[in-house]
């Protein structure tokens, strides 16, 4: 009895002529290195981003600003800068718009409020019996004794203490104003927020200006800034063909999560006040720095330095409630320094805290409205 061994041969079959070879041979292609992969396409971007800056600079005769990159690749951001200050508390959401601002963004801008009395002028001490006293109870203006602006003012004042429209409370806000020599914008009632070379709408109720036509007052009603946070937070949950629809419960439930998460504690010290008047100093800043540079080459530079790093003096005037009992004036001096941690804040610019002082105005006494604000807005700001 024999046994035979098969051995298979690990020669390649000869191909006979019922089989067919195949036409296509796939093959696994070896593992890439991820890291190589992106180095290679970042010098490529680089290569691209420079060729098209030399295009430019080439067309057009003026050299292109260097193209910025993320601080991803660029590197770590300056310490103490608003970049450093999201990395360190990166738990927090603090990379949001000002609706969504919170206290603790208020704490690590270093900005607090603080609330002052009204100081009275020394002219009023003097002469008690001014012209504001003359105003009857019933509101009757005797016209030889005071100026009209005034006595719209005085009226204004008392219709704010009522139940109204919102359109008659900003009429009765611009009346309170004009008496104190401040005028409003006849523009939209829009404020631009600078933060790297992006903007982001300040939404007020009003606009105004001073006697040099410069933006330094915003006017804000609490109970509009309430219903702009609610509707933000429900466009972010829903789209806004659905914004108006029917809201399931969990939904609804993170929807009023975020809302009371984001609504302050005390109305009056809504961080969203503070953003305000940071747009407000924007907006000088800036109108400053155009008039610096069409004015360079007939002023002096030592001048010029001693002229314009003075801080910006900013108002704000806040009504609360459908049917006020008083206004809430605010005030703040913020310096430039401050203002270019938000045009950088990849880079590290050293100011000081920012205090926001704010003034009770009480509307029970109509008649001593104007001349408290005007000493509100008059008085000086730390």
């Amino acid at each position: 009895m024999s046994i035979h061994t098969n051995i298979q041969s690990t020669r390649p079959r000869q191909t006979t002529g019922n089989q067919v070879r195949p036409l296509l041979m796939l093959k696994s292609q070896p593992k890439r290195n991820a890291e190589a992969d992106a180095h290679v396409d970042f010098l490529r971007i680089s290569k691209r981003t420079c060729c098209t800056q030399q295009d430019h600079a080439s067309t057009t005769g003026c050299p292109e600003p260097p193209y910025t990159l993320p601080d991803a690749v660029l590197g770590k951001p300056e310490r103490k800068s608003i970049y450093a200050i999201m990395r360190q508390h990166c738990r927090s959401r603090l990379y949001v718009p000002p609706i969504c601002w919170t206290l603790e963004h208020l704490e690590l801008l270093g900005c607090e409020f603080s609330s002052k009395e009204v100081p009275q002028n020394e002219r009023r001490r003097k002469s008690p019996n001014s012209d504001v006293s003359q105003v009857s109870d019933d509101g009757t203006v005797a016209v030889e004794k005071m100026d009209t602006t005034l006595g719209y003012a005085v009226r204004a004042a008392r219709l704010l203490s009522r139940p109204c429209a919102m359109e008659g409370r900003v009429s009765a806000v611009i009346s309170i104003l004009a008496a104190c020599g401040i005028e409003a914008r006849e523009m939209h009632n829009s404020l631009p927020f600078h933060f790297d070379r992006r903007i982001v709408s300040i939404q007020t109720d009003g606009i105004f200006t001073s006697e040099s036509a410069t933006v330094s007052l915003a006017y804000i009603n609490l109970d509009v800034l309430h219903s702009l946070r609610s509707q933000h937070i429900r466009q972010k949950f829903l789209p806004r063909t659905r914004v108006r629809g029917r809201l399931n419960s969990p939904v609804a439930s993170l929807i009023r999560k975020n809302i009371c998460r984001l609504k302050p504690e005390n109305e009056i010290v809504d961080p969203y006040i503070v953003a305000a008047l940071i747009a407000l100093a924007q907006h000088q800043y800036r109108r400053r720095e155009q008039l610096r540079s069409n004015t360079a080459t007939g002023v002096p530079s030592t001048e010029q330095e001693n002229c314009f790093p003075r801080p910006f003096k900013v108002h704000l005037l806040a009504v609360p409630g459908i049917a006020a009992r008083e206004l809430y004036l605010y005030a703040a001096r913020i310096p430039p320094a401050f203002l270019d941690k938000f045009d950088q804040p990849s880079k590290f610019s050293p100011s000081g805290p920012i205090s926001v002082a704010y003034y009770s105005l009480p509307l029970r006494n109509a008649r001593k409205l104007p001349k408290r604000l005007l000493d509100a807005l008059c008085a000086p700001v730390e």
